[in-house]
């Protein structure tokens, strides 16, 4: 009887603590107050060489991410942008990186308008 309730408990433990949480981030990208169409977002949240998503801006400037992870602890969302704006340079990127506050009870969280001029 003791190893049947010991045998629920953890499968139901274990489905809790290894459940596939939906993350993501949104939010919109200008350089000198213009939208910054074209530019690539990546979004990492373990591991700063392996992106969870990436896209590029749309002509509005504004971004979506979404992915999923099977952790709950050691996440640590961040956000890098490669940009090439005020760059003197054309084909030098700029590369900005901006950690994303984690909160499991939402979904996308929205970082808002980023000016890339002042980053």
């Amino acid at each position: 009887m003791r190893v049947v309730v010991f045998l629920l408990l953890t499968s139901s433990c274990s489905g809790f603590f290894d459940r596939k949480q939906f993350v993501g981030v949104k939010g919109r990208l200008t350089c000198n107050g213009k939208p910054a169409k074209g530019v690539r977002v990546t979004y990492h949240l373990f591991d700063f060489h392996h992106p969870t998503a990436f896209d590029d801006t749309n002509e509005n400037g504004a971004f979506k991410l979404k992915g999923r992870a099977i952790k709950i602890q050691g996440i640590k969302p961040l956000l890098k942008i490669n940009s090439n704006c005020n760059n003197k340079n054309p084909l030098q990127n700029k590369t900005i990186t901006k950690e994303i506050p984690w909160n499991p009870s939402k979904y996308l969280p929205n970082i808002g308008v980023l000016e890339l001029s002042t980053l």
